[in-house]
């Protein structure tokens, strides 16, 4: 048995030290390797990521180098490094070392700054300035833009106006060949315009507004401006003078024709004659104080026809004007086109200025009024007028004398006008059908005369009630046929009015109780009431007051009064006015029915 175990050790023995099993399979390689690193260029300090193989997660057994030069490592894996580039790197390869095996990137870090991102061009809306008269061949400027970069700019158009400009790649803009600016066709024009830098592109819009350039007096905003029409050839045309005042004045007719002028006329008209028939514009500069329109009404025996000829009003100019009574007096054909304001600070007289001058309508708000006295029959018969006063000084105002008297569409707020000075409101508004404007806060203190001041005003019903008449001497036909007024004026102050002639003469809304004015001046009552709508029980109460007022007084005496178409009821008022009949000469007539019970 030992024999056996021994020989099979042995065999065994034999076998294993007889075996050849060859060389051993060498471990896999551990060296590491660079596929990529990021950014490829940069500054001093600028973080860099290097990905890759077999890096030590330890960060202080790799070894980084860009170039010569060795750079820290912050972080670290198996597959990345996290390095910044360190002081005196230059440009060149970065390897990786690891247990003394190292890797060579295949690609080149460049150490230097990084190329900035483009900026776009800066450009902002522009205006420009040129004259009409521009030519083609002149610049009419440069187009601005910057870049911050520094990059050369390119220019282009992007819309034109009606391809009046063109734009060079350099920014000049000029008009397209051919092409001219004309101030009366346009005054501005619009185009937008782009510029790029090669690779952002930005617009804007440029405005280019146009200069006029005077061909003509007319077109010169110094000028007084004023349009004619003649029908037939030869026709001669008269602008009319104040003899008053002396002239000295370049005028262009219009038809080519400029003269000087520094005499008056023995008529006191200055006229031209137009070879051809049409419309005509006369400018007139220098020494013109005055237009007035009613010389050449009276030179032609009072016939209007030579005054329709003006047809248009376009500028006053900056002529120092000195009087403007019956400057378009009848002038039925004038249209008001004037934007500017006449120089009034010479002017007194405003009287009949547009007295009959029925196409006349325009807004005079910006007048300045404050030295004017006289106002008296301004836009009598101006039946289309219907204008902007509201802000008119008329504190200096004296006579206001049929101002709107006529002047049918007339309804203007002219409620915060000084009154303090006028002393003449006679007519003011008569027949003025559509004006009820608020009259509340006039100061009526200084007026003498009211007569007819509402005659015929049929829309007119403001309350007027705290009017201060103590001064006012005549209201005769004062709201004579006044169909809409009916305002409590029973506290006016009446003792200096002579004169109640026809004041609510059909007057048909009116029904108020009179009874307390003080009549003691009173001369003249006829047809005062007639045909107005007084009530009986406000007419008993009139009736009895004023019997009161005149026993008390003894006067006045010897009065007519008119009350057509009244009713007395009762029988004291009865008693009253049989007394002021009996006892005091009053005849009070018309009055239509007596009843003896007020039911």
């Amino acid at each position: 048995m030992k024999k056996i175990l021994f020989s099979i050790l042995a065999v065994a023995l034999l076998w294993s030290c007889g075996k050849d099993d060859g060389p051993d399979t060498p471990p896999a390689s551990s060296k590491p390797t660079i596929t990529d690193f990021t950014p490829k260029t940069g500054p001093e300090g600028t973080e860099v990521t290097i990905t890759g193989t077999n890096f030590s997660t330890t960060k202080t057994e790799n070894t980084v180098k860009f170039g010569d030069i060795t750079a820290t490592v912050d972080n670290a894996t198996a597959t990345q490094l996290m390095t910044k580039v360190p002081t005196g790197a230059t440009t060149g390869k970065i390897t990786v070392t690891v247990d003394g095996q190292t890797a060579t990137s295949t690609g080149t870090f460049t150490v230097g700054e990084v190329e900035p991102d483009n900026q776009a061009p800066e450009m902002e809306d522009q205006e420009l300035t040129v004259a009409e008269d521009i030519a083609d061949t002149d610049e009419i400027d440069q187009v601005m833009a910057t870049d911050a970069d520094g990059d050369d700019l390119t220019f282009a158009m992007v819309t034109n106006d009606n391809d009046l400009f063109m734009l060079s790649e350099s920014g000049i803009l000029t008009l397209a060949e051919g092409k001219t600016l004309d101030y009366e066709t346009a005054t501005s024009h619009s185009i937008t315009v782009s510029v790029t830098d090669g690779e952002e592109t930005v617009e804007a819009t440029v405005t280019i507004t146009v200069e006029n350039v005077m061909d003509t007096t007319a077109e010169d905003p110094t000028s007084f401006v004023t349009k004619w029409e003649t029908t037939t050839p030869e026709e001669t045309i008269y602008i009319g003078a104040n003899a008053d005042y002396a002239y000295d004045f370049t005028v262009d007719w219009g038809d080519g024709t400029v003269e000087t002028i520094n005499e008056l006329p023995e008529n006191h008209m200055f006229e031209h004659t137009y070879a051809e028939p049409g419309i005509h514009t006369v400018a007139i500069q220098g020494t013109f104080p005055a237009i007035r329109s009613f010389t050449v009404y009276e030179q032609f025996d009072n016939d209007d026809e030579q005054l329709l000829k003006l047809v248009g009003l376009e500028e006053w100019g900056t002529i120092v004007w000195q009087n403007f009574s019956s400057a378009f007096y009848k002038c039925g054909n004038m249209v008001y086109n004037a934007t500017d304001a006449p120089d009034l600070s010479n002017v007194k007289i405003l009287a009949s200025m547009f007295n009959g001058a029925s196409l006349f309508n325009g807004n005079l708000n910006d007048w300045d009024t404050e030295t004017i006295t006289n106002m008296a029959y301004m836009f009598t018969g101006a039946t289309s007028f219907n204008g902007d006063l509201s802000d008119w000084n008329t504190s200096s105002v004296v006579s206001m004398y049929s101002m709107f008297n006529g002047a049918i569409a007339f309804d203007g707020d002219i409620s915060d006008w000084k009154t303090s000075s006028v002393k003449n409101m006679t007519s003011m508004f008569q027949d003025a059908t559509s004006f009820n404007g608020d009259l509340s806060g006039w100061d009526t203190s200084n007026v003498l005369e009211m007569f007819s001041m509402f005659e015929g005003a049929t829309s007119f019903n403001g309350d007027i009630s705290g009017w201060d008449t103590s001064n006012v001497t005549v209201m005769f036909s004062m709201f004579e046929g006044a169909t809409s007024f009916n305002r409590d004026i029973s506290g006016w102050k009446t003792s200096n009015v002579t004169d109640f002639n026809s004041m609510f003469k059909g007057a048909s809304a009116f029904d108020q109780n009179l009874g307390g004015w003080k009549i003691s001046s009173v001369q003249n009552m006829k047809d005062m009431l007639n045909n107005s709508g007084m009530s009986k029980e406000n007419f008993n109460a009139t009736l009895i007051g004023w019997h009161g007022y005149v026993s008390e007084n003894n006067a006045p005496l010897g009065i007519n009064l008119g009350a057509a178409g009244l009713t007395l009821c009762g029988l004291a008022p009865f008693e009253a006015a049989d007394d002021l009949e009996t006892s005091y000469g009053w005849n009070i007539e018309g009055i239509a029915n007596f009843e003896l019970e007020c039911n």
